[in-house]
């Protein structure tokens, strides 16, 4: 991870990188050929220039600019939620949810076991990840003693399980419905996930791949959720990107106010 101290601040940021997902065998080798940057740390830099919530530019950054400052590079390709401790034969791991944790655990030596408020933000895959994580981390640090007030950011991590506009093939991560991607996931490499510990006994008959999705998840820390109606990736896993016609605007408007409504509780 990648760390930035800010002398005397007692606020942190914990931000958890995006970047899609794999699901199988073939499509995390497709991964691993085409964006090795988000499946191992071999060619990371040694610094990152990051913005946003992350920037320590006032002008930019005007509320954090001068909190501790955390990025979570993505490499887990699970939306940080594997919790396997091994390999796949392929050689791939999927320890996202236990990368988070471990992470955590480091930096409490580091000023966060004293620090005053947190927050674990994402983008994303990211966003998804901290929907998944968020109570865990609340939990392991209040478990540890620590009086720190956990909160969480999720940027476009808001995804919906919608039937596509147009079905087709689920032959790479872009064209694949969100819930195949985890049922095909969680049957071929991604053993076990902090999924199935998310929700209430009352839910416990929802299959375990919807337990993923932001509005199926029982979630006590606070969180604050930002999601575009019209996300670019809800549209392409939806199959109506770039709409042309009447049919996929209607599809696109429906999908809108379908997101909507699973905020309403929120």
């Amino acid at each position: 991870y990648y760390i930035r101290k800010w002398h005397g601040s007692r606020r942190w940021i914990v931000f958890l990188e995006g970047g899609w997902h794999c699901y199988d065998e073939k499509s995390c080798a497709g991964r691993w050929m085409r964006t090795r940057q988000l499946m191992s740390s071999a060619q990371w830099h040694d610094t990152r220039h990051v913005g946003g919530i992350l920037s320590p530019d006032p002008e930019e950054n005007q509320y954090w600019w001068n909190a501790n400052h955390v990025l979570i590079p993505y490499c887990s390709s699970d939306a940080w939620s594997g919790s396997t401790n091994g390999k796949t034969e392929a050689g791939y791991a999927f320890m996202g949810s236990l990368i988070v944790q471990e992470v955590i655990l480091e930096l409490l030596d580091r000023g966060l076991y004293e620090a005053k408020m947190l927050l674990l933000a994402g983008s994303s895959a990211g966003g998804a990840g901290v929907l998944l994580n968020v109570d865990r981390v609340a939990d392991l640090l209040g478990s540890l003693g620590s009086r720190v007030k956990v909160r969480g950011v999720v940027d476009s991590g808001w995804f919906l399980d919608n039937e596509p506009f147009e079905p087709r093939e689920c032959l790479e991560p872009h064209s694949c419905a969100p819930l195949e991607v985890i049922k095909r996931g969680m049957k071929s490499v991604l053993t076990d996930c902090v999924c199935s510990r998310l929700t209430h006994k009352s839910t416990m008959q929802t299959s375990e791949g919807k337990l993923r999705f932001g509005k199926t998840l029982k979630i006590k820390t606070p969180t604050f959720v930002f999601q575009w109606l019209f996300d670019e990736a809800q549209m392409t896993v939806d199959n109506v990107a770039a709409p042309s016609s009447k049919a996929q605007w209607d599809y696109i408007h429906s999908m809108g106010s379908k997101l909507r409504s699973t905020l309403s509780n929120v």
